[in-house]
């Protein structure tokens, strides 16, 4: 146990670093909750059952992520347990406090493999905000709760908190809409709340960006992985639309891609570099390919990839292991379930291109060296996530059937350095494609043809992913 100082700092910590967009904890609040679980007596006070489960899995979060100076294993399955131990109590009624719980276990079940599931943990949460209204826009909502409080300022208080810990459990569907293949929990046509309006930074802590603006941003890009799905891999998609309707459905998800990309409050002039923005930045550049990646790969829209998808799909592949392999060195990707399926969605589709150029009479083939580097790079990049996501040696054994054609013994690994950041291409619609939710593949396929690996490993990774 970390003694009430340290807790205090590690809290100051987490509430800063956290994803902005997951805004489910204020400072003062979480401050509040670990003073009063630390004083004599707060561990076994009925009446603090959610005081303690909201600081232990606040603490839980950020050591097991990484993000405190300190990492013992002990101390994360420790707080992990005293959190979980109060989970009735924070479950039981109804509530904002309940959306919010739900919320933080959907973030523990993604960067712990023993959490519940991230699935079934947003889906209890957006069921709950439904039921309690908080979803819906200030006029509807405040109302019915205006009278819970003594003053106008304690109402407003309430009101942007509810807000952003609606838009938290959007963001949390949204990822699970867009990398597990399910269906949205929370339709954006019954959403009409507000973005929060304060920017949510604890005083005293400076940032150059407000976190208000990153966070709207990357809420918008949670829309856009929704609105991906839904055109391109939703169950009542067709194929057998015409070609014209659906080059132009794929023109404009990729033009609002660019957009959203554009659009970064990190990218703007006057933002000064710093070690904060540089980080923020890396994130967007990795979510901005996904969605490339996911527009040019066979979908349910599109199964069959013109030749002109496989260089755009190829460079934001190519682009997204460069990104991993130099934040990886530098310890500065988490290791989670999350950035393990988006490594290992660029790795496929980077060999999927490879075994596509040297089987088209109209792409010319890479030398096999130079695919052989990358290939080795991938390897050794998905090991990384071994020690601490046993599952992740599945996504391995998939990605090693696939690639094995390329595999030559002795071959050097991928040189590594300093990336650079690519732009975004002016992606034409010649370039377009989108995502996936194919039949299982399995290990005993008998097919493992690229095609087939393709369509098969989404739905592999889903099972997979329900399990953490």
């Amino acid at each position: 146990m970390p003694s009430l100082e340290e807790a205090l700092s590690i809290g100051k910590v987490i509430a800063m670093e956290h994803e902005p967009g997951h805004d489910l904890l204020e400072l003062q609040d979480l401050e509040d909750d670990i003073r009063k679980s630390f004083e004599p007596g707060g561990l076994l006070d009925p009446l603090n059952g959610s005081r303690r489960f909201r600081c232990f899995i606040s603490l839980h979060l950020a050591v097991e992520a990484g993000r405190s100076e300190r990492d013992e294993s002990q101390r994360t399955s420790t707080l992990r347990e005293l959190a979980l131990k109060e989970v009735s109590s924070v479950i039981r009624n109804e509530d904002l406090g309940c959306v919010q719980s739900l919320g933080l276990l959907g973030l523990m079940s993604i960067n712990d493999p023993r959490g519940p599931s991230l699935w079934q943990t947003v889906g209890a949460a957006a069921r709950v905000a439904i039921s309690v209204g908080i979803h819906r826009k200030d006029t509807v909502y405040l109302p019915t709760v205006a009278g819970l409080f003594p003053n106008l300022q304690s109402l407003q208080k309430h009101n942007e908190r509810r807000r952003r810990v609606f838009w938290a459990i959007y963001s949390l569907d949204r990822l699970c809409m867009f990398t597990l293949g399910r269906p949205p929990a929370l339709r954006d046509e019954d959403i009409d709340v507000e973005y929060p309006s304060d920017p949510g930074v604890p005083v005293g802590i400076s940032v150059v960006v407000p976190r208000t603006a990153v966070a709207r941003h990357t809420l918008e890009g949670r829309k856009l992985y929704g609105q991906i799905s839904d055109s391109c891999y939703g169950v009542s998609v067709s194929p057998d639309r015409a070609s014209q309707e659906k080059e132009a459905m794929v023109r404009d998800l990729v033009s609002r891609s660019q957009a959203w990309y554009a659009s970064s409050p990190l990218r703007a002039a006057f933002v000064p570099m710093s070690d904060w923005t540089i980080r923020r930045q890396s994130v967007c550049d990795m979510r901005y390919h996904q969605m490339i990646m996911a527009l040019h790969r066979p979908s349910p829209l599109m199964p069959q990839i013109p030749s002109s998808f496989i260089p755009t799909l190829l460079n934001s592949a190519m682009t997204s292991v460069e990104l991993y392999d130099h934040y990886s060195t530098q310890k500065r990707v988490l290791v989670n379930w999350v950035h393990l399926h988006q490594l290992f969605t660029s790795c496929t589709s980077l060999v999927y291109c490879f075994r596509e150029h040297s089987s088209r009479p109209d792409l010319v083939d890479y030398p096999n060296d130079v695919v052989q580097r990358w290939t080795a790079r991938c390897r050794a990049l998905l090991a990384k996530f071994s020690p601490k996501w046993p599952q992740s040696e599945r996504y391995q054994a998939m990605f090693d059937e696939l690639a094995a054609p390329f595999s030559v013994e002795g071959c050097p690994p991928a040189p590594t350095g300093d990336i650079a950041i690519q732009e975004p291409l002016d992606v034409s619609i010649a370039d377009q494609h989108g995502p996936i939710d194919f039949p299982i593949w399995t290990e005993s396929a008998n097919d493992t043809s690229p095609s087939q690996v393709m369509r098969g490993f989404w739905g592999d990774v889903s099972s997979l992913s329900d399990q953490m």
